[in-house]
């Protein structure tokens, strides 16, 4: 009853329009959403798909498998450009799901058993689930089903049983586009990039004390410490982080303004004339965070050999001051009256 009310009052928010809900494979849900999302269903306009990835995958192995998906996409898309499929203005997400729908496999479990739990072994979900191809969004070797699709493929999938691997190629066409949604996703992106930077929001590791994996206590599922972490995660990342910082209408400023083309000559060896060579684009100079610019990763090198730290004063306040902050101009306002006091102090002192 609770975990019911919880997702009756999780619909209220949700906008107006149609929905595609990506969920991992828990036993909970096959029970519960389709009674929540029940009006949502009949007028066709949710989408569930359930997927399963490798939790345990080492970094080496990410990195390796990562690699592997880039070249193996790399060369069907030149294969494509070379059969005429695709071409250099092909979206990318186009090729992604022709990628996916070429190299598609039947998910099975053992030596042919059917992938999913028993929950999901339902006679109102397809049975067909899938190998994703892609490898990407820091999970990886992604098995996805279908529990609840539009109607018209609802009705394709049902028949096909769970272990059918010779799947149509319109039937794979059609499947592609939805596997892509389950496997690449920024939110997912996202949420694994903060693993990668705060130990604390890491997945849990094999077990408790011991040495190896770890198990973190879930404070960080709690909402209030969640958003209290991303808020100081995002400063950091948008203000002290020692990174190239590009603002998000860069790209459409280069369209816009492109930038210019420096002329270019050479000059022949022991003569007066030159060849003219062909223009370069003079491109502004990478932007760095703010803290970067005032000097944070800067340090001054004492005489005993070690090392002062940056002004923090240099650092955080003048930024805020540049910006018309009202707390940058109280900070500054406090530093002129202490250097005035300072120096009035050090005079009577002196007299």
């Amino acid at each position: 009853m609770g975990e019911s009310k919880t997702g009756l009052d999780a619909k209220e928010m949700l906008p107006r329009g149609s929905i595609v809900l990506t969920t991992e494979q828990e036993a909970s849900l096959p029970p519960l959403l389709p009674h929540i999302l029940d009006a949502e269903i009949r007028e066709d306009r949710f989408a569930w798909l359930a997927m399963t990835f490798n939790k345990k995958a080492t970094k080496p192995e990410k990195r390796g498998k990562v690699k592997e998906y880039r070249k193996a996409r790399k060369q069907f898309q030149n294969e494509g450009m070379s059969a005429g499929r695709l071409d250099f203005e092909t979206d990318p997400q186009t090729v992604s799901e022709a990628f996916i729908a070429d190299r598609m496999k039947t998910a099975l479990r053992g030596t042919g058993m059917a992938l999913q739990i028993s929950n999901y072994q339902s006679v109102l979900f397809p049975s067909l689930w899938v190998r994703s191809a892609t490898q990407a969004s820091g999970e990886f070797d992604k098995t996805v089903g279908f529990p609840i699709l539009p109607r018209h493929l609802q009705r394709k999938l049902k028949p096909i049983p769970f272990d059918q691997e010779d799947l149509s190629q319109d039937l794979r066409e059609e499947i592609a586009p939805w596997v892509y949604k389950a496997t690449l996703q920024p939110v997912s992106s996202f949420m694994n990039s903060l693993r990668e930077r705060m130990s604390i929001a890491a997945r849990a590791g094999s077990g408790g004390a011991r040495v190896g994996g770890s198990y973190i206590q879930g404070a960080i599922f709690n909402p209030r410490t969640l958003i209290a972490l991303l808020n100081i995660y995002r400063v950091h990342y948008n203000f002290l982080a020692p990174r190239p910082y590009a603002c998000l209408s860069e790209e459409i400023d280069v369209l816009v303004d492109p930038p210019k083309l420096t002329p270019r000559a050479l000059r022949i060896s022991g003569t007066d004339e030159f060849v003219d060579l062909p223009p370069r684009a003079r491109r502004p100079r990478a932007r760095m965070t703010p803290a970067v610019r005032h000097g944070m990763d800067a340090s001054t090198k004492r005489k005993d050999g070690t090392q002062d730290p940056p002004d923090i004063y240099r650092i955080l306040y003048r930024p805020w001051l540049y910006m018309g902050a009202k707390l940058g101009a109280r900070f500054e306002r406090s530093r002129g009256s202490n250097r005035t006091k300072a120096t009035s102090s050090q005079l009577e002192q002196a007299a």
